[in-house]
């Protein structure tokens, strides 16, 4: 395995992680959703199914890091796209169905969170007045939008919840945005989702070794027999968000779009941002669910 580093992850080292992989892996196809607030690109990596000819066959997503202080997300997510590179290049593995990696949804929250107000550039006096200057439980992205709030997933109720809350304008965390999908990182992701197969999502977080599975009613058929499956994998608890993480979120809104299972995966345990020295605990309870994850496809 590449090593990995004893620092935050930031946009450039995953830039550089991703470039590394596909000189690496002839394999594996790279590309990008589109760009972020600040024109970072949205990075994917791809891993076609050989097994499965037909180019329309349902998708994994695997999507990371969509809050600044969830760096480490990415980390992980990368880790396991090498694995699965020298799996696949060893034949020691077949996919079942395609996978789309999206390894960073919000790299200019990650910068904020770890190189403070200065890397948001010309939105840098909305994080100074948004937080005072102090970034480290930066959750948004450069415009103080939180995107786990931005989905169209009973999105007018969570910004009633909100204002309750007292959250009425850009903030480090939980302002949903003032419409659902009005950020373009949230945009470039519906936008995926909408044109393409996408069989199957989750989504990596921080933190609470928990798996979220469904949306109120919605819970798709084998939603429940995957999720016992990514339980036993990892040895994470099934449970319900509660409160302001209740709506908006990204699964909310594939689940109740598409009607095909979706899960939260909120790893490792703590207080946010995790600690990089806990990565080598996380992953090794992370890499067999997300080969759960691709033998329920």
């Amino acid at each position: 395995m590449l090593a990995w580093t004893h620092e935050p992850m930031d946009y450039s080292q995953v830039a550089t992680r991703v470039e590394t992989l596909n000189n690496r892996f002839p394999g594996l196809q790279t590309g990008s959703l589109g760009r972020s607030l600040l024109g970072k690109e949205l990075f994917t990596l791809y891993f076609p199914a050989h097994a499965v000819p037909d180019p329309h066959a349902p998708l994994l997503l695997l999507t990371a890091a969509f809050h600044g202080m969830e760096w480490i997300t990415s980390t992980l997510l990368l880790a396991f796209a090498e694995n699965l590179c020298v799996r696949l290049e060893q034949g020691s593995i077949t996919l079942k169905c395609p996978v789309l990696m999206v390894p960073c949804v919000n790299p200019d929250g990650v910068g904020i969170q770890i190189h403070g107000p200065k890397a948001a550039g010309r939105f840098s006096h909305l994080i100074y007045h948004a937080c005072g200057g102090d970034t480290r439980r930066w959750q948004a992205n450069a415009r103080g939008v939180d995107l786990n709030h931005n989905f169209d997933a009973h999105w007018k109720t969570l910004r009633r919840m909100e204002q309750k809350a007292g959250i009425h304008g850009p903030a480090a965390t939980q302002f949903g945005g003032c419409f659902p999908h009005s950020e373009p990182e949230t945009r470039h992701l519906v936008h995926f989702c909408r044109t393409h197969p996408v069989g199957m999502a989750a989504a990596f977080h921080s933190q609470g070794e928990e798996i979220y599975y469904q949306f109120g009613d919605c819970l798709p058929p084998r939603s429940m027999e995957i999720a016992k499956r990514l339980a036993d994998a990892s040895g994470y608890t099934l449970a319900d968000p509660d409160g302001l993480a209740s709506f908006g979120g990204f699964k909310d809104w594939f689940l109740q779009e598409f009607q095909r299972p979706a899960f939260t995966i909120e790893v490792g345990k703590g207080k946010n941002p995790l600690p990089v020295d806990d990565f080598p605990g996380i992953y090794q309870r992370i890499e067999p669910l997300c080969y759960a994850l691709l033998d329920a496809c």
